[in-house]
This record gives structure tokens, sequence and C-alpha cells, in this order.
């Protein structure tokens, strides 16, 4: 199990460029012979941008929840009045 955590954290520095030049070049080599830990690290990779992917799309839902908030709900007339103020409709 030990091995497994140590060889994600070794993965995520890499992935996050974290590693000295050294480090990086060992990485490579132990790609092209390792075939399994090629996998590993596409995988990681891939679980990387899916959590960055979901990240965003959470952000712009709470985004969009904050807005309509602030533009329908009663209470916050004197933000949409201000807000209106600045930026006049043509």
């Amino acid at each position: 199990m030990r091995t497994s955590l140590n060889e994600i954290k070794y993965i995520d520095d890499h992935l996050q460029g974290k590693l000295a030049v050294e480090e990086e070049l060992l990485l490579e080599v132990r790609k092209i012979i390792d075939h399994s830990f090629a996998s590993n690290v596409v995988a990681q990779q891939n679980s990387h941008h899916l959590i960055r992917e979901y990240g965003r799309k959470m952000l712009r839902q709470e985004i969009e929840s904050i807005h309509q908030k602030l533009f329908t709900e009663k209470e916050h007339s004197g933000f949409r009045s201000l807000i209106s103020s600045l930026f006049p409709k043509r």
C-alpha cells in the first residue's frame, strides 16, 4: 500500500512540475520501460483533468446561483439598482 501512495505522490509531483530535471528524466525512462507505470501516469493525468473540469463546473453553478439570487430576490433590489446605475443600458 505504501508503495502505491508513494507512486501516486511521485506522479502528482511530475504532473505539477515539481520534480527536478533528473527525476523527470528517470520518470520518462520508467514510462518507456514499465507500461503499467505509463498507464498509471495517463490515468492520473486524466483524473487531474476530470477533477479540474468538475471544479470549474461547480464554480460556474455557484456563480449562476448567486447571480440569480442577486438579480431576482426582492431583498437585493438596492444592489440591482446600484449595478444598473454603473452599467446603464444603451
